[in-house]
């Protein structure tokens, strides 16, 4: 039976041969959801899915504005709206 932390649904069982020959199971981290926009729900392009605690800092974040929150189409979209109404075109 395995180990009380070991019985969640938050980890994957991954049954792996070992080099004896016998089939064992081992017990990884599920790799968390990938990051979507907020207005449209595309994937976002950029950001690393691992844990935040293993990726480095550089990778952690876009550096642009509404960078990990937006997709580029849905920031421009925005950009152009503001503009738009910034000269009351709209």
């Amino acid at each position: 039976m395995p180990k009380r932390s070991q019985r969640t649904s938050k980890v994957r069982r991954v049954m792996v041969r070992t080099p004896g020959g016998r089939v064992s199971c081992h017990i990884e981290d599920k790799k968390p959801n990938r990051h979507r926009c907020a207005w449209c729900g595309e994937i976002l392009q950029g950001i690393v899915r691992e844990k935040l605690s293993s990726a480095p800092k550089s990778a952690k974040r876009i550096a642009r504005i509404f960078g990990g929150y937006l997709c580029h189409r849905c920031l421009e979209r925005s950009l152009k709206l503001s503009v738009f109404s910034e000269w009351k075109i709209i």
